[in-house]
């Protein structure tokens, strides 16, 4: 059946529901057992809410916040926002509470949505003199005159509008509308609030959906946070391809529930598969005799296997004896490991090793990367089945048009290119450039249009979590301290957040004397345990302030500070960040030791 269309996101949930109203739309476990939800029942609950927002004076243009994990509540408040005009404004549940307090304010919000006491907190601690918008728990908090979404939408059951009249409602959205701002921070960690309308949503819901070959038989497995873009967009295109969006208990859970739901789809960054790479990769060294050989094999024959694949040529017959044999041994299990039932895989948000694509499409499941920003309403480049090259980012979606600089940034413009910052004009004329988006990114094109991301242009780090940390954020806390003249934050595709320390030399002194520690020059000082402790010290102070996500989990100090000199400052005196990763980069690898990329969630 092909994709169910419309004018706006609501708009394809009232499609949806008129073309397959008992199919099943999502999928949680319940007390044991996965429990169905119908498209019907689907529209059912937006619609109470809606109701409830509407009669608590909810109106077209309020900006409605959402601050949760992934949960079948998050889609039904985020299309019961969008239905009545309003605004959804995504909150991840690890920011701060002067996180939430910067983007609500921001976004002027009216209501916000939180998901327990503890998030709800957050947003009472904003709270000036009582004012501040309504709020709403998922769960029941305990918080006086705080009510839970169960007694929110109780109270308003008999308010209008009733069903037909909302959804004649609906029918009024426009697409050039406003759905959605989306913030992301900047270089400078000020969160900026990308504006995406409903048209930018229904491009990628939609076309992009449709030229990915998706349809109504898939299901996939969602956990990654719906607050990022890209698992919004896993969370809406059930509504327009019809799949199944089974929503994952946890992380931890995670293994477990690939194996018990059977995706056809998965949509993830690259840690989870680098985690299960790395279990393969464990078992090969430290495994039986007999398991040792198997993978080994395995590691050998999945890249010639991709090679033969890419070539266009059918593998030689050697090399089809060999992959049949550890199929049966390797790539099956890997294969149930994932459920059984892959159609294809995508990987997105940092970049991903070849050798694991290599070790995944010769296990007969195509790992396929794709490539967006929140700016672009998610994923704009992707690999298809039809069309793929390992170590590109794919081909561009339908409709959009690409321009590369002269210094090779991408730029981009089409449907799902967003609208602007909201309240920030100059960042606005900054990244919008003659029509087109200039996304921070160096790339090149080959000459069948697969793009391959070479550089960044921004310093925004991406971490193999797909979480965007800006690194001046932390340099200039870790430079307030007094201890530390210079810091260089790293982690762009890795596990988590390091720092490479420079010392003041007069504080250091100081420290050392306090200490008891005989000052005999800096060199002493960062091979002494105690003042390695009264660092890791000063540091956990500076995390307090921190997301968990951009907090610094690894440090090296070093003794000698960075220099124009030394190539490590520009004459202005601003860190050369590109070069000290290089010239410093032994360090920074053994900084995160052998658990690399690949190190547990």
């Amino acid at each position: 059946m092909p994709l169910v269309r419309g004018r706006s996101v609501p708009e394809i949930l009232l499609n949806r529901v008129a073309a397959t109203p008992d199919k099943t739309a999502l999928m949680r476990k319940r007390d044991g057992l996965w429990r169905h939800v119908s498209f019907r029942d689907y529209e059912t609950q937006v619609h109470a809410i809606a109701r409830a927002l509407s009669a608590a004076g909810c109106a077209a243009g309020d900006r409605v916040a959402i601050l949760a994990q992934t949960r079948p509540e998050w889609a039904f408040i985020d299309v019961a926002a969008m239905s009545l005009g309003a605004v959804t404004v995504p909150l991840y549940p690890t920011l701060t509470a002067d996180d939430v307090h910067a983007i609500l304010e921001n976004a002027g919000a009216s209501f916000v949505f939180a998901e327990n006491r503890a998030q709800a907190e957050k947003v009472l601690a904003a709270r000036a003199e009582g004012k501040g918008p309504r709020l709403v728990t998922l769960e029941p908090s305990g918080i006086d005159d705080v009510p839970s979404l169960e007694d929110f939408v109780a109270r308003a059951r008999d308010s209008a509008p009733a069903l037909e009249v909302w959804r004649e409602g609906v029918r009024r959205l426009e697409p050039a509308s406003l759905a959605s701002i989306v913030y992301t921070s900047g270089t400078s960690g000020r969160p900026k609030g990308a504006e995406l309308t409903h048209a930018n949503f229904l491009a990628v819901m939609t076309d992009t959906a449709e030229w990915m070959g998706v349809n109504e038989d898939d299901v996939t497995l969602i956990f990654l946070p719906v607050a990022h873009v890209v698992g919004r967009i896993e969370q809406l295109i059930t509504l327009s391809a019809g799949w199944v969006n089974a929503y994952a208990e946890s992380l931890n859970a995670l293994l477990d529930n690939l194996e018990e739901v059977r995706p056809t789809i998965l949509m993830s960054v690259p840690r989870i598969y680098e985690k299960i790479f790395a279990s393969f990769r464990k078992k090969a060294v430290s495994g039986k005799a007999v398991e040792r050989a198997a993978l080994r094999e395995a590691f050998d024959v999945a890249p010639r296997w991709v090679a033969a694949l890419e070539s266009g040529r059918p593998p030689g017959v050697v090399l089809r004896g060999r992959h049949a044999i550890i199929d049966r041994l390797v790539f099956s299990e890997l294969r149930k490991r994932l459920g059984g039932r892959l159609r294809f895989a995508i990987s997105g948000g940092a970049p991903l090793p070849r050798e694991i694509a290599e070790l995944f499409f010769a296990a007969g499941v195509p790992l396929l990367e794709g490539y967006g920003l929140t700016e672009t309403t998610g994923p704009i480049f992707v690999n298809t089945l039809r069309a793929w090259r390992l170590g590109t980012v794919g081909q561009a979606a339908p409709g959009t048009r690409v321009k590369m600089a002269e210094d090779g940034e991408i730029l981009l413009a089409g449907p799902a290119v967003f609208r602007g910052y909201h309240r920030d004009p100059e960042a606005t004329r900054e990244a919008l450039v003659e029509g087109y988006f200039a996304t921070g990114d160096v790339g090149r094109m080959d000459g069948d249009a697969f793009l391959k991301i070479t550089d960044r242009k921004k310093d925004i780090l991406v971490t193999a979590g797909g979480k965007n940390v800006a690194p001046q954020k932390l340099e200039n806390l870790l430079r307030a301290d007094g201890l530390f003249s210079h810091a260089l934050v790293v982690g762009d595709g890795r596990p988590y957040i390091g720092a490479l320390l420079t010392l003041q030399a007069d504080e250091a002194r100081r420290v050392a004397t306090r200490l008891g520690i005989p000052f005999a020059g800096l060199e002493a000082l960062v091979g002494s345990a105690p003042f390695e402790r009264e660092a890791r010290r000063r540091i956990a102070a500076i995390n307090a302030k921190l997301a968990p996500f951009e907090s610094i989990k690894r440090f090296r100090l070093l003794s000698r500070d960075f220099s124009v000199e030394g190539g490590e400052l520009t004459p202005s005196l601003k860190v050369r960040r590109k070069h000290c990763v290089q010239k410093y980069g032994s360090l920074i690898d053994d900084m995160y030791g052998a658990e690399g990329v690949t190190a547990a969630l």
